[in-house]
């Protein structure tokens, strides 16, 4: 293409950053073809660790450049090209010079404007001067606003220090590299927009957009990458940017894109997504600031970090379509030494793995989701759960100082289907609370207790549990909050001065326990003298809390004597897969799908449902019924030589 460039690495003598350089053969010298190429800087703020050089120059004179650059701590393939070679070049000065000369010629592809020294005014530059270059000499200043008008497409700004803000009116093309703007840059529409290697005071996206990359920049301002309300935003890249104080990145309006690996530091809120986002946010991190991520519209989380935060994650999104962790292409997000990990506000999360700080868990909603695989991971907090409202579940709740503390204005709380173990204190406390349910769960203490209810508790049920003790008691319960507890179906094991249950003396066996209190736990299993050892959860490997339960090995119970043994009538729990085929069961809509005794109905209050909000009242009929029939083989089910030939069930309550 006639042009000869010479590129190298400058490596200094001290440690510090590579910097690309380069220089063009012109008139018989090689000479810097744009300002400061061949100076402190170079040609790019990216570089910092760069070898393995390679550049090919083509038929047009255009140079491009690969290397490979280890500065993010991760080696990295770059890549740097011209889009158009220098035909022209106008060199401005003094306040005014740079809008005089946008005003006088029609400057296009090829024309580069450098500037020098300081240049005071606002500029504009309007759709005449498409195509043009204006570049920053070293040291010079350009003081005022500066604004692309529509029509002015593949404008590029590059090593400007500009004292202003810049506005692009809906021009496609933009590029703004290497330069410091001590003001906002505003995007007003457009297509094909480019911000890197940049110095700025917040980017703010308005109106319709497609296709935009922030990238390598430092980033400051009271928002720092604001997707404004009203926008629509697709192909948006936020990647590798640092973002210190003020705010971080803020999703006001539906977008598309990747946000991946920025650093936000000490903002008052790192993330919020306030509108959908469809495409991954992955890799970030979000750090000393007041919120981390503000989470209140479904986005895909996966691999970012939240650390050192006053709260880690605020979630007000209920479900699992759109929660926290819940849409497609969302995974672990860690969130490290948090005073508060997860604020959730009414919403249900999953796949947040909670580390340290004060409290792993506050607010209401749902604490996991419909299986292990996904589970929540609440760990190394002084408490893991507290002043929460609703349903645990399908967590992983160890190593904390106690792992759930329930306390009054946590009354109706449901614990299913979770992971407690090693927590120092206890693993579930209950303390002057009503009406408590633990189902289902697997508890290890090798300190502390795994349940201890005290202050005056009521009503607190347990069943379908696995609990093992080694020092502590698997369930204790002070003399105070004896009133409405029901504990059964569940394996209460011990070894070393573990002891199984408290209720007004110890119990070490469970056939002691049985007998002597003919209340509880009449159809549990666990821990005896005859025989200590029979009970014995057959977990995979405890050693390496993998908690999952052995097989049954031809059909002999005492093998994994947990397998199938919990209580099979028990309806509030259900595995997601289990499919209740009883109309209305629980009467909410009243005694629709249900065939009733005369006088029959259903009732709320005096006393209030045990689940739901209504219950089946036979009326004054001593034996008032309601009845329904299924059709088993219509709903998929396989005949039964214990029913009828119709293959229907009828399931009767009265």
């Amino acid at each position: 293409g006639g042009a000869l460039r010479l590129l190298w690495v400058h490596s200094p003598l001290v440690s510090g950053p590579t910097e690309l350089r380069a220089l063009r053969l012109l008139g018989g010298s090689f000479v810097a073809e744009v300002p400061g190429e061949a100076g402190p800087g170079g040609i790019s703020r990216t570089g910092g660790q760069a070898t393995q050089v390679v550049a090919a120059t083509d038929a047009s004179g255009r140079t491009s450049l690969a290397w490979l650059d280890g500065a993010s701590g991760q080696p990295e393939v770059h890549a740097r090209g011209m889009s158009t070679t220098v035909s022209r070049s106008f060199t401005v000065s003094g306040a005014g010079a740079l809008q005089a000369l946008l005003n006088d010629q029609d400057l296009g592809a090829g024309d580069m404007v450098i500037v020098q020294g300081t240049v005071a005014g606002d500029v504009i530059v309007g759709a005449g001067d498409a195509g043009v270059l204006i570049v920053g000499a070293p040291g010079a200043q350009l003081i005022g606003n500066l604004t692309v008008q529509a029509g002015a497409s593949n404008v590029t700004l590059q090593k400007l220090n500009l004292g202003g803000n810049v506005v692009v009116q809906g021009a496609s093309g933009f590029a703004l590299t290497d330069s410091a703007v001590s003001g906002s840059v505003t995007l007003q529409g457009g297509s094909g927009l480019q911000l890197t290697d940049s110095s700025l005071g917040g980017v703010v996206l308005q109106g319709a957009i497609a296709g935009v990359v922030i990238q390598n920049n430092t980033l400051g301002g009271s928002v720092g990458v604001d997707v404004q309300a009203g926008s629509a935003v697709t192909g948006l890249q936020v990647a590798r940017n640092q973002l210190q104080g003020g705010g971080g990145i803020v999703l006001a309006a539906a977008a598309e894109g990747r946000i991946r690996d920025n650093l936000v530091r000490g903002a008052g809120t790192g993330l919020h997504v306030a509108a959908p986002f469809t495409g991954p946010i992955d890799g970030n991190t979000f750090a000393n600031g007041s919120t981390g991520v503000r989470y209140d519209a479904a986005a895909a989380l996966a691999g970012n970090t939240v650390r050192d935060n006053t709260v880690g994650v605020r979630t007000t999104v209920a479900g699992s379509s759109s929660g926290l962790g819940f849409v497609a292409g969302s995974g672990v997000n860690h969130l490290l030494n948090n005073i508060t990990g997860i604020q959730a506000v009414g919403a249900q999360f999953q796949q947040q793995h909670v580390q340290g700080g004060t409290v792993g868990v506050t607010g209401s909603g749902t604490v996991g989701g419909s299986t292990l695989d996904l589970a929540n991971r609440i760990e190394g907090a002084v408490t893991g759960i507290a002043s929460f409202s609703g349903t645990v579940q399908y967590s992983r709740i160890a190593g904390n100082g106690v792992g759930i503390e329930v306390t009054s204005s946590m009354g109706g709380l449901k614990v299913f289907h979770n992971l407690v173990y090693r927590n120092a204190t206890a693993g579930l406390r209950i303390t002057g609370t009503a009406d408590v349910r633990i189902f289902q769960n697997t508890f290890y203490a090798p300190s502390g207790d795994n349940v201890r209810i005290q202050g005056g508790s009521s009503q607190v049920e347990l069943q379908g549990n696995i609990l093992w003790a080694d020092s502590g008691y698997d369930i204790f319960v002070a003399n105070d909050s004896q009133a409405g507890f029901f504990s059964d179906h569940n394996n209460l094991f011990k070894t070393g001065s573990g002891k199984l249950v408290h209720w007004t003396k110890d119990f070490t066996d469970v056939l002691d326990w049985q007998a002597d209190v003919a209340r509880h736990d009449q159809h549990s299993i666990g821990t005896t003298v005859v025989n200590p050892r029979w009970a014995e959860p057959r977990f995979v490997d405890r050693a390496a809390d993998d908690y999952r339960l052995d097989d049954v090995v031809a059909g002999l119970r005492f093998t994994s004597p947990d397998i199938d043994a919990s209580n099979v009538v028990l309806d509030q729990s259900m595995p997601p897969h289990y499919d209740n085929l009883i109309t209305n069961a629980g009467f909410e809509t009243g005694l629709g799908g249900w065939t009733v005794s005369s006088g029959a109905g259903v009732q709320g209050t005096a006393p209030a449902a045990y689940a739901g909000a209504q219950y089946f009242n036979p009326g004054a009929v001593a034996q008032g019924f309601a009845e329904q029939s299924i059709d088993l083989l219509g709903a998929g089910g396989c005949p039964s030589p214990t029913l009828t030939l119709t293959d229907t069930l009828v399931v009767t309550i009265g």
